[in-house]
């Protein structure tokens, strides 16, 4: 009874009200979800460029019969060059891995990577997972900015 008061009394405007509460947990939850693969990407991205620093120069050495000669190549060779290398770094992380090395959070990040989780939560994951048409996404921008200026 209070909902029905709060949005007119109607059921219609009930439903409405329910629709946009919806639809703004949804954005809500694609906001952290966005915000959760951030700091991994942005973790990511960093521990392989130190690693890049520190060990760049033996990784190409390793990878040299594949990519010598890499920057005078046409691009169409320089991508088959690119692929031909991921191949051999994707088959040697898939070795370290099924022999059971221990997978750790590097220290930098591991209080963050730790506080946020493996995975967002499964209630984001289902709060996400319905999508809006571009439409019905501004509907409720429009209405929501009606409400704010009640």
């Amino acid at each position: 009874m209070e909902v029905l008061k709060k949005v007119g009394g109607s059921k219609t405007g009930c439903l409405q009200y329910y629709r946009r509460k919806k639809w703004e947990i949804n954005q809500a939850a694609g906001r952290y979800i966005s915000s959760h693969e951030d700091v991994q990407r942005i973790s990511i991205l960093n521990r392989l460029n130190d690693f890049m620093q520190a060990h760049g120069a033996e990784l190409t050495a390793s990878l040299a019969p594949e990519l010598m000669g890499y920057n005078n190549q046409h691009p169409a060779v320089k991508h088959c060059v690119m692929q031909y290398s991921m191949d051999y770094l994707r088959e040697a992380l898939s070795v370290w891995l099924a022999a059971g090395g221990k997978i750790n959070y590097s220290a930098q990040d591991n209080d963050i990577l730790t506080a946020i989780g493996f995975r967002p939560d499964v209630a984001s994951r289902d709060d996400n997972r319905e999508k809006f048409t571009p439409a019905q996404n501004q509907n409720y921008v429009r209405k929501r900015a009606e409400l704010a200026a009640q």
